[in-house]
Order: C-alpha cells, then sequence, then structure tokens
C-alpha cells in the first residue's frame, strides 16, 4: 500500500494526453486517471484500516 501512494504522481501526465495538448495518445487517459485515483483513494483506505478493521473495509482493500 506504500508504493500505491506513487500512482498519484500520474495527474502530472495528464497534459501529456492529446486530447490536452500533449503527444501521448488519448488511450493513456483512462489508466492515468485511474491510477490518479487509486493514489489519492489511498490515505483514506489507510485511515480506514487502521480505525475500523471490519469485514467491509477489508473487502474494499482488496478490490
Amino acid at each position: 500500500m506504500g508504493i500505491t501512494i506513487f500512482r498519484a504522481q500520474t495527474i502530472l501526465f495528464l497534459p501529456q494526453v492529446q486530447m490536452l495538448g500533449g503527444i501521448a495518445p488519448n488511450g493513456w487517459f483512462g489508466p492515468w486517471l485511474g491510477d490518479t485515483i487509486i493514489g489519492f483513494m489511498l490515505p483514506v483506505m489507510l485511515y480506514l484500516f487502521w480505525t475500523r478493521r471490519s469485514v467491509v473495509v477489508w473487502g474494499v482493500l482488496v478490490t
């Protein structure tokens, strides 16, 4: 989970997508956006992991 936080840095690559004026193919928009969202959600998931240890939290973490 600690390494996952680095996925948030992919937000820096979004301006390189063609539809935003960059040179990268538009196909990269989905993966970069998905990685950014996962990176930003990590602190929330860590908080839930440390404060509420339930089956639901573990389910979300595994998913």
